[in-house]
């Protein structure tokens, strides 16, 4: 909602000698477009080719444009007799001009720049009232003006569309002031109660969900209420105060678990999260994969925001977790001055928001709170009107944008000049934040990696030279030439090389530093503490310098909580460094270290010297600590699962060990005071071992401060218990007990127990010193001293526990491991134990056998191996038993037989792994007829033998069959195909057949030699086609004329009319054609030349009455005779009588012939004639 705006030029209306031009009356309103345009020179100057003087023409260019209104801003005032009627002074002489609505203002400033009394033209910019809400006691908000709200608001009001995510401890839904902004989750609003509407495992969760309760009672602690009113209190309600985020929704979580998190981020519309929470070190990757997660996935890209701490630390710079996470907004406090407010100093603090500005409280109340828990959404709720106002922008970008436009000038005010660069870049201008977007220049840099100086090598050590490398990447508008500088905070790190040059990096583009830094390591560099650089970025063609904190661990430490056993821990051979182990706050140990003997070699992080705490430094590490955060879901025993990697590099005589640890710990009850350790070592040196010795030595502390009682420190007693192979220790008060438990049981296990007190009480002495033969004797000298320690009061006891193993193979890894376990009293103890190894048995048993589905022909051998361990163990199901057939590394067995057959891994591991059984598929033999004969556009049926179902392909590829079954028809083809099958039992594309489908031609025709003949004539036909045809048959009239396969046949007639000559022809794919054509034939041969002659004969009489016939011919013919013939064809008599008189022939016809008409035939050498004649 906007105000009245006013132009933001000052006018002073005072006397004038000419009063302003006026068209109309302005209207009030000012929607129309107002142009300010400067006029040139002096009233007494004259401009062509206007040919008119400039006082004449001073309102040409107003006037050209037919504006609504105009004016001369300022008229010359000139008193009668003052100096200025005779020496005027210049004077600016601007025109106001209010352009007609819809006029197009790019058209008139074209014009205008086009007249030559134009000097400059601007657009008015009107500056509204700034937005102030009308919430009853928002001018008790310092955070309003402290973030510049009130001109935010002016640009972007938030929207409801943009939800809020307030992840805290309690919430007031029905507080007069928060319920206006509420989340509503429509569908379950709208379902049944009692039913998860939406199927996302909470019912009837309409405004959020209570992790505590696990129910929709959203009631907790008030700090969520307040937290909840800085960002999304309801605006502009004539109530209480008003939310920095103004229309944006809030969505209101009782926090309890992670999975509170995942169910805010997965709710609709959600695009901020605020935690108002959190402790330092308490640094948890399952929280930061989330964190990543929801941020970069496009579908969710969330931005996380979260207060960094109110504890000053002593000022030394501390992480707050989860403000500290990559991928979230940091933010500090400051007072209404913008000082800070005793927050916590921290290197990755991004920004500062308002700390003790008045929010909401419970029952409907208002109140002042102090901390960075109520920074933080304010900041949040700014967030809301950023993401609503630019929802391109990623979660990202707009982190960027708000950290970059921040207020930085803050650091120059009293108070806070010591904090630079440990309270983030500013304050947070919520102006800016939406006005700059387009005009800043942000780069951030991220993947910061290390290593020794021209090596791989990640373990440092003071002295050493190291380069740094890290990633950049552009978040807004790009960089034409980007330097960057890296300067270290500690004077122990010297620069070598600490600048490069980046060059051009294109918006959202990512790329690497060209070459690293490179900086020496002071040979009294601290590496047990994480250092800290400032990152400079420099562009200075876009005016762009910012800076960023980035952290390194050159210790490759890290702190690690499991549950209640926690500890500093670095890849270096100890387990808590040298500060030890602590159950809870009481510290259990001051060391344990491992140690390895083989050929009379020691390599070892424990003591040399014992009074000085002087340690063996034997082991690097290769590697940074690795989370493996699957383990975490395992659904038997999820645990928390460490890696640690390094090598016995760093010692004098190296025996050419990796080794790579795993710790393993779990939140749960009667396993959350243990942790597992397992050693997998590697011989990677030169030859084999005869033996190899590893254990752990441990210095025991049990420092217990309790109430009312503190326990005297180095008060401890110890034994052996063979059976379990484990060794207790507890207080003589009997108020801290532990215990380590050797795992392998199948080797020959080593044990000294030595008393620092009263060396005499053990076998070896190390109240001194502890020698490398010391060592190897700890080592190798089967089990020594194994109790220690009177009832009254104890004694200072260090204990060296391992097993020796037997023949290690160059390259050949063997596994040892331990529990270490704690607790108040004995019983807590060994339930830790019995449990912890419960679990062991599962974590730490060989891998199973990684063996591929066989596929094989029935009745063929197949080779069973695997190379993810040393050796298999083949076992074959006879009845109930799984009998062992033998160990190696290659096995065949029978395809037809393979479900029968199990494997089991057989490297030296401390549990046997899972008997895995094998699989496979004997493949049948494929057959099928090939080729298959078809004919055109008819069906045929494929089945091929050896599958109950086929998978049936038209492309030599395999690729997508046509048709899955026992069978393929195919129809109508027009076209020779081939058809590709492959068993869809084991659907190998190795195991397939061919079928080739071919199309037969149709056989359709045949030859006659003739169309037409005469009774005793012939005809020949012949069938062409005989290489398209296997069998066929001729038919005259019906009948067979038994010249079957023959390719010609005669065809005689002994009567006239139709012939029908049939042909029944098979080809090759065994279709029958059937060939019809017919012969007419007459009773005479009408191509005879007689028969010519004797057409121009002449009969009579006829009709016949005497039965005496003459006929008379051309000329006289030989051997003539005559027969009588019904009209069917039947003879009535042949060879009739005749007498012949010259050319007249006299036939005498039988007697006692009825009255009819008859046929006469007349037949010599030549050819014949036949008449029609009558009988009276």
């Amino acid at each position: 909602m906007k105000l009245f705006r006013f132009p933001n030029i000052c006018i002073i209306l005072i006397g004038m000698l000419l009063l302003p031009t006026i068209l109309y009356a302005q209207d009030s309103k000012n929607e129309s477009t107002i142009l300010y345009v400067k006029l040139k020179g002096d009233q007494n100057q004259v401009f062509g080719p206007w040919a008119r003087s400039y006082l004449e023409d001073k309102d040409e260019p107003a006037k050209m444009l037919r504006p609504k209104f105009y004016m001369h801003l300022i008229q010359r005032r000139v008193h009668n007799l003052s100096t200025e009627r005779f020496f005027p002074r210049p004077f600016p002489d601007i025109l106001e001009i209010e352009l007609q609505a819809g006029h197009n203002v790019e058209d008139a400033i074209k014009k205008l720049k086009q007249h030559p009394l134009v000097e400059y033209i601007e657009i008015d910019e009107y500056v509204g009232d700034l937005y102030t809400p009308n919430d009853t006691r928002s001018g008790e908000q310092f955070s309003i003006n402290i973030h510049n709200l009130n001109q935010a608001w002016d640009i972007s009001q938030g929207s409801s569309d943009v939800v809020i995510g307030i992840h805290d401890s309690g919430f007031e839904i029905n507080h007069e002031d928060l319920m206006g902004n509420l989340y509503v989750n429509e569908i379950e609003q709208n379902g049944f109660d009692g039913v998860d509407d939406d199927n996302n495992g909470y019912i009837d969760d309409i405004h959020g969900w209570n992790f505590r309760k696990n129910s929709t009672d959203l009631s907790g602690s008030s700090h969520g209420i307040t937290v909840a009113g800085s960002a999304a209190a309801t605006t502009d309600n004539n109530l209480g105060v008003t939310g920095s985020g103004f229309n944006c929704t809030y969505l209101p979580v009782v926090r309890n678990r992670l999975s509170s998190l995942v169910y805010i981020c997965e709710q609709q519309n959600v695009k901020i999260v605020n935690f108002s929470w959190g402790s330092p070190g308490s640094n948890q990757i399952s929280y930061q994969e989330v964190i990543d997660y929801y941020t970069l996935d496009p579908d969710h890209d969330i931005l996380f925001i979260a207060a960094a701490g109110n504890d000053l630390h002593n000022n030394v710079p501390t992480d707050y977790y989860p403000a500290s996470y990559e991928n979230v907004l940091s933010v500090t406090g400051v007072d209404g001055s913008k000082v800070n407010t005793k927050s916590t100093r921290g290197y990755k603090i991004d920004v500062a928001g308002a700390n003790g500005s008045l929010s909401t409280n419970s029952n409907s109340t208002y109140s002042v709170k102090h901390g960075t828990s109520f920074a933080s959404p304010t900041v949040a709720g700014i967030a809301g009107l950023v993401r609503s106002e630019f929802p391109e922008l990623s979660a990202l970008q707009v982190k960027e944008l708000i950290r970059y436009t921040s207020d930085s000038t803050f650091y120059t005010l009293a108070g806070n000049e010591n904090l630079k660069y440990k309270q983030g870049f500013g304050v947070v201008d919520a102006h800016r934040a939406l006005t700059e977007k387009d005009n800043i220049h942000v780069a951030r840099g991220s993947n910061v990696t290390f290593n020794k100086y021209n090596t791989e090598d990640v373990f440092v050590a003071p002295g050493d030279t190291i380069e740094i490398n890290l990633d950049l990447q552009n978040l807004l508008n790009g960089n034409s030439n980007l330097r960057i500088k890296l300067t270290p905070y500690e004077p122990e790190m010297i620069a070598i090389e600490n600048q490069i040059t980046v060059g051009q990096i294109l918006e959202l583009q990512k790329a690497s530093t060209p070459r690293p830094f490179v900086f020496k390591l002071d040979p009294s560099t601290n590496l047990h503490k994480n250092h800290y650089f400032k990152l400079e970025f420099f562009d200075d063609a876009n005016n762009y310098y910012d800076w960023q904190n980035i952290e390194i661990n050159l210790t490759l430490q890290q702190y690690i909580s499991f549950n209640h056993i926690t500890g500093y821990f670095r890849p270096d051979g100890s387990l808590g460094t040298s500060n030890g182990l602590n159950l809870s706050n009481h510290k259990i140990t001051r060391a344990t270290s491992l140690m390895i003997v083989a050929d009379n070699k020691v390599v070892d992080a424990a003591y040399t010297n014992t009074v000085n705490d002087i340690r063996s430094a034997d082991f690097r590490g290769t590697n940074t600590i690795q989370q493996i955060t699957s383990s975490a879901s395992d659904p038997l025993y999820p645990v928390s699962e460490y890696r640690f990697d390094y090598d016995d590099g760093n010692a004098t005589t190296p025996i050419g060990l990796d080794i790579t640890q795993k710790i393993f710990g779990r939140y749960a009850t009667h396993f959350d005071k243990s942790i597992i350790t397992e050693y997998q070592i590697t011989n990677s040196g030169a030859g084999n071992l005869d033996s190899l010795a590893v254990g752990l030595f441990t210095d025991w502390h049990f420092s217990y401060q309790g109430n009312p009682v503190v326990f005297p420190t180095d008060s401890s007693r110890v034994f052996y218990d063979n059976e379990t192979q484990t060794i207790f220790l507890f207080h003589v008060n009997q108020g801290l007990f532990g215990g380590v438990r050797m795992l392998n049981t199948n080797e020959t296990v080593h044990l000294q127990c030595m008393d620092l007190m009263d060396p005499s009480n053990s076998i070896i002495d190390i109240s001194q010193d502890f020698t490398d033969q010391e060592k190897i004797q700890a080592l190798t000298s089967g089990v020594g001293t194994k109790s220690l320690g009177d009832a009254i009061a104890g004694t200072n006891i260090a204990t060296s526990f391992g097993a020796s193993l037997a023949n290690v193979n160059q390259n050949e890894t063997v596994h040892v491991g331990f529990i270490l376990s704690f607790g108040e009293s004995f019983d807590i103890l060994e339930t830790q134990l019995d449990s912890a190894q419960k679990m062991a048995e599962h974590w730490l048993k060989g891998p199973s056998p990684e063996i591929a589905h066989q596929i094989a022909n029935e009745g063929e051998l197949v080779n069973i191996r695997t190379n993810n361990f040393d050796s298999l163990s083949l076992y074959k199901q006879e009845g109930d038993t799984k009998v062992l057939k033998g160990k190696g590394r290659l096995f065949q067995v029978l395809i037809d037989s393979i479900d029968y057959y199990y494997v089991q891994s057989q490297g030296r591991y401390i549990y046997d792994g899972d008997l895995v059984q094998l699989t496979g598929v004997a493949i049948p033999v494929l057959s099928a007829t090939s080729p298959v004969n078809v004919c055109k556009n008819t069906n045929v049926i494929i089945s091929p033998n050896g599958c109950a179902s086929f998978n049936f392909y038209d492309n030599p590829l395999m690729v997508s069959p046509i048709h899955i079954g026992p069978s393929l028809t195919l129809s109508d083809l027009e076209n020779d195909t081939t058809i590709y099958v492959t068993c869809s039992i084991d659907n190998s594309i190795d195991n397939f057949i061919e079928i080739d489908v071919l199309l037969k031609n149709t056989i359709n025709n045949y030859l006659l030699s003739d169309s037409v003949s005469y009774i005793g004539g012939e005809v020949t036909a012949t069938l062409q086609q005989t290489d398209d045809a296997v069998t066929w048959e001729w038919y005259h009239n019906g009948s067979s004329l038994n010249a079957d396969d023959q390719a010609s046949v005669n065809i005689n007639f002994t009567k006239q009319g139709t012939h029908e000559i049939r042909l029944f022809a098979t080809n090759e794919a065994g279709c029958t054609y059937i060939i019809t054509k017919e012969i007419e034939v007459f009773l005479d041969d009408p191509t005879s030349s007689v028969v010519s002659l004797l057409e121009k004969s002449i009969i009579y009489p006829n009709p016949v009455k005497n039965g005496v016939v003459n006929i008379t011919v051309p000329s006289q013919f030989d051997q003539f005779k005559f027969d009588l013939i019904h009209q069917d064809g039947t003879i009535i008599q042949t060879q009739l009588p005749f007498q012949v008189n010259g050319n007249v022939y006299t036939v005498y016809l039988p007697s006692q012939l009825s009255s009819n008409t008859y046929l006469l035939r007349g037949q010599t050498d030549g050819g014949g004639h036949t008449w029609k004649i009558s009988i009276e």
